[in-house]
């Protein structure tokens, strides 16, 4: 590798020597399934249960414990921003799940509500550098933001252009600060394609989908659509959720319900 530097910049350039043997891959957050310094896109209905989903995958990179079969590669921060639920229903929800996981008060999982995510239009670099400079004092690894269609400020949700713009707009909160930005978004009515603009497809990292098996109820089905990093990941996941109890389980790896209290023993000991 060789540097170019001219007064507008400075530019490494690589040639064949410099991958005489392989080079390493991207680091990973989550094996198989979250890259670092990356910018997922997961969509689902409204109510079909995305929120839940992210709030246990955060615990679970919190406490450094495999998440659905896919290994933690170490215990990091996370940061959960809320942009549409409320103070109310989002520390209810942080309360229910520390309940059924058991999870302990110091674990690095952090929530923000009430402040404004805004990635285009007026005040968006501003809105974003407060965003960066809250990951880096919290050092979250990862990051999830509900949801995309509330940061669009003054861009509209359909224009390619204006989409764009957001999602490269995150991609670049996650370069600064080495976080892995995962962004939850909604699907048409026709439950079937993603809402809003296309290029979605096309800037994002990896792109999820979150969508019920019809003939069995509280079955869903979790597929990567997309990924710039791994392999399409499918899991049919069993989800109940109660004010007394939090169970989002694999259906085709089902985990009784004192494993459960693995997370916890695993963090305490």
């Amino acid at each position: 590798m060789r540097e170019i530097v001219t007064p507008q910049g400075t530019s490494q350039i690589y040639d064949l020597s410099d991958v005489e043997v392989p080079p390493p891959g991207v680091p990973a957050l989550v094996s198989g399934l979250l890259a670092e310094s990356a910018t997922y896109v997961v969509a689902g209905a409204g109510g079909i249960g995305k929120t839940w989903l992210m709030l246990h995958l955060a615990a679970h990179v919190a406490g450094g414990e495999t998440w659905l079969g896919h290994s933690v590669v170490a215990a990091a921060p996370a940061l959960f921003v809320d942009l549409q639920n409320g103070e109310a229903r989002l520390l209810r929800r942080a309360w229910m799940l520390r309940r059924s996981l058991r999870l302990p008060s110091h674990l690095p999982l952090h929530f923000v509500c009430g402040t404004r995510v805004i990635a285009h239009g007026a005040g968006a670099p501003e809105s974003l550098a407060h965003l960066a400079s809250v990951i880096d004092q919290v050092g979250a690894r990862l990051v999830v933001v509900d949801s995309l269609v509330d940061t669009m400020g003054t861009g509209e949700e359909n224009s390619n252009e204006d989409m764009a713009l957001v999602i490269e707009s995150f991609r670049r909160v996650a370069h600064i600060t080495g976080a892995t930005i995962i962004l939850i978004h909604h699907v048409a009515k026709n439950g079937n394609d993603w809402r809003g603009a296309s290029t979605i497809r096309d800037q994002a990292d990896g792109l999820i989908t979150v969508s019920k098996v019809e003939e069995q109820k509280g079955l869903l089905r979790f597929r990567t659509t997309k990924s710039r990093d791994y392999a399409e990941v499918e899991m049919a996941l069993r989800v109940a959720i109660s004010e007394d109890d939090v169970v989002i389980e694999r259906e085709d790896a089902p985990v009784a319900a004192s494993k459960r209290d693995d997370l916890r023993d695993a963090i305490l000991a």
